[in-house]
């Protein structure tokens, strides 16, 4: 999908929560994507599995490495 970067999915250690952590080009590529019918029907197909969702838009303020290094 265009802007789209990586997906990140993290699950708590009882399996109750899911973190889904997408990263993409930039906002305007999220916007589209979520024109999409596609997407929007997947969206939906999540939604009825969950018991609550948060979605919400970030920026990257630091990123931080084992090594020291610093993005």
């Amino acid at each position: 999908m265009p802007g789209f970067v990586s997906a990140h999915l993290h699950v708590s250690l009882d399996g109750r929560r899911v973190v889904n952590y997408a990263r993409w080009a930039g906002e305007e590529q999220y916007e589209e994507a979520l024109r999409r019918s596609d997407v929007r029907e997947h969206i939906g197909q999540v939604a009825v599995i969950v018991e609550a969702c948060d979605p919400t838009l970030v920026r990257v303020r630091s990123v931080h490495h084992r090594h020291g290094r610093q993005a």
